[in-house]
Formats: structure tokens, sequence, C-alpha cells
């Protein structure tokens, strides 16, 4: 006889808060339930694993790219560092010695130093409209490929389009002669009682027949020369585009040839410029000496 102290004491037996699901869930966990939890714990643990790799693989690039960019600052700087002193005694040097031929040139030319300076100054204007003809010629050079390339890139395609129009026959034949092959198959598989062969290659063929269009031989024709006018026309296109970015690349090219002598020779012209309205001063020799760009 069950009394209710035994009740009492069979439900204390039971873990504090355990259902019956989850004593029964327990109670029937299996070698092959842990073997699958341990495979999707491994999984995770690896897949985890090759995140931090792939993070550590990130960081060491990260850490090498860092490395050499304040390595390639730190050699630069010292190599300066090292000819710095050097080069700040030479640059004083040469700003006391500017002064004072400066100075000195100006004890002799006097006014003549208001004609010198105008002289350059229009001189060097000169050269940077130069330079900016020079740049404007490039940049129209540029413009000029971009667009013959645009206009070679849709001429290439309108040729494409016209040899596939020109070869419509070839196409349409072919394909007729693939649906036919497909017929052949259905009604080989029909013969067999493999409806499902029959449905596919009737299917198919179904399909390729449906992209067939078929124009009458006035239409073809139109379209023949409407194509062949437009590849003409593209073609045409090309060959003005061409002529102008040649035109136009030869023009920057001459441009820029003609700076770099002008460059070059800047100083040369300059004094030559400068000594025509020179007045003769005591003691002056001509032309003395060779002058460097």
């Amino acid at each position: 006889m069950t009394t209710l102290a035994d009740e009492t004491n069979v439900g204390a037996a039971l873990p504090s808060g355990a259902s019956g699901a989850n004593a029964a869930a327990a109670a029937h966990s299996t070698p092959a339930d842990d073997l699958e939890d341990k495979k999707k714990k491994l999984k995770a643990d690896q897949d985890q694993i090759a995140e931090l790799n792939k993070n550590a693989t990130s960081l060491q690039q990260e850490i090498q790219r860092l490395e050499a960019k304040i390595a390639e600052v730190a050699q630069a700087s010292q190599v300066f560092k090292a000819a710095s002193d050097s080069m700040k005694k030479r640059l004083d040097k040469i700003r006391t010695t500017v002064a004072q031929k400066i100075s000195v040139a100006q004890a002799v030319i006097k006014e003549d130093q208001q004609r010198i300076d105008n002289i350059v100054s229009k001189f060097d204007a000169a050269l940077a409209a130069q330079e900016k003809e020079g740049q404007d010629a490039a940049d129209e050079a540029a413009a000029a490929a971009k667009v013959l390339r645009e206009a070679q890139a849709a001429a290439s395609a309108t040729q494409r389009s016209y040899e596939a129009l020109k070869g419509r026959t070839q196409d349409v034949n072919a394909t007729l002669a693939s649906v036919e092959e497909l017929l052949a198959q259905s009604v080989k598989a029909e013969g067999q009682n493999d409806y499902v062969a029959l449905y596919f290659f009737a299917s198919e063929a179904r399909q390729a027949v449906d992209d067939v269009t078929l124009q009458t031989p006035a239409e073809y024709a139109a379209d023949l020369e409407k194509g062949q006018d437009a590849a003409a026309a593209a073609k045409a296109k090309v060959d003005t585009l061409a002529a102008k970015s040649d035109a136009a690349a030869k023009r920057a090219a001459d441009l820029a040839s003609k700076l770099t002598g002008a460059r070059a020779s800047r100083r040369a012209d300059l004094l030559a410029e400068l000594r025509k309205g020179a007045v003769a001063m005591p003691g002056a020799v001509p032309n003395s000496g060779q002058v460097h760009a």
C-alpha cells in the first residue's frame, strides 16, 4: 500500500526542475547522437579557426605593408638628414653670392633693370601660354582618341549584325535540321512507348521552332540593304574620326616638341633678347661665354 510519504519520496528523487520530456531525452541519448554533436562542435571549431587564420593573414599583410611604408620614409629621411647640413651651407652660400651679384649688376644697369624685368616677365608669360596650348592640344587629342575608340566599337557591332544578317539562311537551315532530328527522336520514342522522351523531344522542338521567324524574300532583302548601309556609314564615320584623331595627335606632338625646345633654350633666347636693347656699359664684353637653359 502506497502512502503519502512514499509519493513524496518518489517526487523528491527526481532532479529539481526536470521535466518528464527532458528525462526521457536524456535516457534515450545514444552514442550516435553524441557522435553527431561532436562532429557539429568540431565543424564549428574548424570554421572559427579558419576565420582566425584568415584574419591573421590579413593582419600580417597589413603589418608588412606598414613596415615597408615606415622603412621607406625612414630611409629617405636618413639620406636627407645626412645631406642636410651640406645642402644648407651650399644654399646659404648661393643666396649670399646671388645677392652680391644682383647688387653689383643693379649698380651698373640702374634704370635698365625695369626693361630687363619686363622682357623676362613677358617671355615667361608667353612660355606659360605655350604650355597651356600644348596641354589643351593633348587633352583634345585624348578626347578625339576616345571618341574614335567608341566609334570603332560601334562599327564593329554594326558589322557583326550585318554579317549575322547575311548568314541568316544558313542559320535557319541549321535550326530546322536540328528540329528535324529532334522530331525523328520523338517518333522513335513514340514507337517505343517512351512518352517521357517523346514529350521532352517534342517540347525541345517546339521551343526551337518558336525562335524561328521567316521573312519574305523582299523583307529580307530590305533588311540586308539597311544593314549594309548602316555598316558602311559606321565605317565612314570611323574613317573621318580617325583622320581627326591623327591630326589632333600630330598637333599635340608638334606643340610638345616645340615646348620642349622653348624650355631648353629659354635662357639663351632671353639673354639674346635682353642684349638687343641693352645700354653699352664700360668694359662690357658682348656675348661672352655660353648660356645654359
